[in-house]
C-alpha cells in the first residue's frame, strides 16, 4: 500500500471518527469509537482514545442540553448562515448536491447540513481519494479532490470552528468541551488553519438562556 493511499484511509478513519462523536452517546458508539481511535491519524490517537473511553450512555441527557434539536448549541450549518431572506433552503440544498454528487448517504434524522454529516461526507470522500489511488484513476481522484476543497471553503470551513467554540462554552467542564477541543485541533492538522480562519456567515448567534429548562428536552 503507498503511503498517498495510507493518508487518505486514515483521514477516512478521522473523519468518521469525529462525525459519530457529534451522534447521541451510547455504549455502542464508545465501542465503535475506541476501534477508529486505533487508526485515526497517528497524532491523535492518544487524545481520541481518551474521548473515546469518556463516552456513554450516561452522557445522554448532556448531549440532549447541548445538541440536537433543543440543544444550547445549534449543531446545523443554517443556523450560522446570515442569507437570511433566502431561508435555509438553497444552503441545505448545495450541501445536498453534493452529496448526491457522490453518492452519498446522509440519513435521517438529522439534515444534511449537521455537522455529523458534513464531517462523514470528507470520510467518504477520503475513502474514494484511496479507491481511485489504489485503481489509478487520476482523473476521478481529481475531481474528488476538487470537491472536498470546495466543500471545505463553502460549507465546513465557513462554520464549523464558530460552532466548535460555542459548544466548549456552552459544555466548559464537560466531556463535550474537551470533544470540541479534540474536533478544533483535528480539522486544523487536517486541512491548515488558514481553512477556518474566515468568518462564518453569522457571527451573532446566541446561546439559550442558561435559566431554560432544556435537560428534559430532546
Amino acid at each position: 500500500m503507498s503511503q498517498e493511499i495510507r493518508t487518505d484511509l486514515e483521514r477516512a478513519a478521522t473523519y468518521r471518527f469525529l462525525a459519530l462523536l457529534f451522534g447521541p452517546p451510547s455504549d455502542e458508539l464508545r465501542d465503535e469509537l475506541t476501534s477508529l481511535a486505533e487508526v485515526v491519524a497517528p497524532s491523535l490517537r492518544e487524545d481520541a482514545t481518551a474521548v473515546a473511553a469518556a463516552t456513554s450512555k450516561e452522557l445522554q441527557g448532556l448531549y440532549h442540553q447541548l445538541l440536537g434539536a433543543s440543544g444550547r448549541v445549534p449543531d446545523g450549518e443554517s443556523a450560522y448562515d446570515d442569507n437570511s431572506a433566502a431561508g435555509r433552503g438553497p444552503l441545505v440544498a448545495d450541501v445536498a448536491g453534493f452529496y448526491r454528487a457522490f453518492a452519498f448517504p446522509a440519513e435521517p434524522p438529522n439534515t444534511p447540513d449537521h455537522i455529523g454529516h458534513e464531517l462523514d461526507f470528507l470520510a467518504w470522500l477520503a475513502m474514494k481519494s484511496a479507491y481511485a489511488r489504489h485503481e489509478g484513476l487520476d482523473e476521478q481522484r481529481e475531481i474528488v479532490e476538487a470537491a472536498r476543497a470546495s466543500f471545505l471553503r463553502d460549507h465546513l470551513g465557513r462554520w464549523a470552528i464558530t460552532f466548535l467554540e460555542r459548544l466548549a462554552l456552552a459544555g466548559e467542564g464537560t466531556h463535550y468541551e474537551a470533544v470540541a477541543a479534540l474536533v478544533s485541533r483535528t480539522l486544523r492538522e487536517l486541512e491548515g488553519a488558514e481553512t477556518f480562519a474566515r468568518p462564518s456567515r453569522r457571527t451573532k448567534l446566541p446561546l439559550l438562556d442558561d435559566s431554560e429548562d432544556v435537560s428534559a428536552c430532546g
